[in-house]
């Protein structure tokens, strides 16, 4: 696939995989590289790949990254304090906390999450302490957004979370989630497998998913919970966890019984297969032998794939392949995500509300 990519992708990977010198890199192509780390939210983590690997950066660049890892202490910061917050709050239930995705790499150290720019916590809690944790948080202050009671319906019967929360003047929101696919989707991950084998984030009250599950939850977030679009560094996520926990005895064996229990064969192959291809991730042959898809899918599935999910060229618009590309991955987002009934009344329901959006929209003719 490496040899498929415009330009521009080619000098970006080619630096953050240590395949290219910086010496090789016009001050255009830097220019090039800068703008697509800042869209695609790995700029800190290319400023740490060029520190490690060593790469000599043109000043220009090299304030770029000192902004970007300025930003990024500040944002881990104030997710230290928003845990440590919620931690105070919720402590009186005795409820377990699971942090995950960006706050979870911060807490544990991973290199993978030491320059990772994010703008949520996210945490989970069990389903059916769900509604307490709620109630407490507004309680101290921290408001949902407002929604309408479709949408409100939305999120406490059919999704895997509650609507986002904010509290005020937080820069960060906070997502409460009770497992980590929604309740109508194809694939019904075992909420209390995630649970009984999470861990304990040593000095915190928090816990954290296995090494494994927290593999398969990136997994599923980026190829069954959204459209691929512009994600590079969800990949960069599975990247990254891979090359931390993969080396482990026994990893390899224990991530593939965990996808079993979890019903994320397919996800976890997609994501194998891309991350090899773009960051060129350690995976051991023998996980391209079984769960492969049909010819037909892994082809169909590469082309979108290679369109809609590395960032565009910053100098250009998408083009027609791209934008088709992008469509089509969105509507296979909605079809895994409901059933067919259910995907056609959300849909209608979401028509209707925009006709009506529309009309209120359009001045009145005096």
């Amino acid at each position: 696939m490496s040899q498929s990519l415009p330009s521009h992708l080619r000098h970006f990977l080619g630096l953050y995989n240590g395949r290219m010198s910086g010496e090789a890199l016009s001050a255009r192509d830097w220019d090039t590289a800068i703008r697509i780390g800042w869209s695609a939210g790995m700029l800190g983590s290319f400023a740490e790949r060029m520190r490690a690997n060593k790469v000599t950066v043109p000043p220009e660049a090299e304030r770029h990254f000192e902004a970007i890892q300025s930003t990024v202490r500040f944002r881990h910061r104030m997710a230290h304090l928003e845990l440590d917050r919620v931690a105070e709050v919720l402590a009186p239930l005795d409820v377990p906390i699971i942090v995950a995705k960006g706050a979870a790499y911060m807490l544990q150290d991973l290199p993978c999450g030491r320059w990772r720019l994010f703008a949520d916590v996210d945490i989970i809690v069990p389903r059916d302490r769900i509604g307490e944790v709620e109630q407490i948080l507004h309680a101290h202050g921290w408001q949902s957004e407002t929604l309408d009671p479709y949408d409100q319906h939305y999120y406490r019967a059919w999704s895997h979370e509650l609507p986002p929360m904010r509290y005020a003047s937080h820069p960060l929101e906070l997502d409460v989630h009770h497992t980590i696919l929604p309740l109508t989707g194809r694939i019904q991950p075992d909420a209390e497998g995630l649970f009984d084998a999470s861990r304990r984030i040593e000095g915190t009250p928090f816990l954290v998913l296995c090494p494994e599950d927290q593999v398969l939850h990136a997994c599923a977030h980026l190829f069954q919970d959204s459209d691929l679009s512009d994600r590079m560094r969800e990949l960069a996520d599975i990247d990254g966890l891979l090359r931390a926990f993969g080396s482990a005895s026994g990893f390899w064996n224990r991530l593939e019984a965990r996808a079993e229990l979890h019903e994320m064969q397919r996800p976890l192959w997609y994501a194998l297969r891309y991350a090899r291809a773009y960051f060129d991730t350690p995976v051991p042959s023998e996980f391209f032998d079984t769960q492969a898809p049909s010819y037909l899918i892994v082809t169909t599935m590469d082309a979108l794939t290679r369109a809609a999910l590395p960032p565009c060229n910053p100098d250009r618009k998408p083009n027609p392949m791209v934008r088709s590309a992008r469509l089509m991955l969105y509507i296979r987002s909605l079809w895994l995500r409901m059933p067919p009934w259910l995907l056609l009344r959300h849909l209608l329901k979401k028509g209707l509300r925009r006709v009506g959006e529309k009309e209120q929209a359009e001045p009145v003719a005096p």
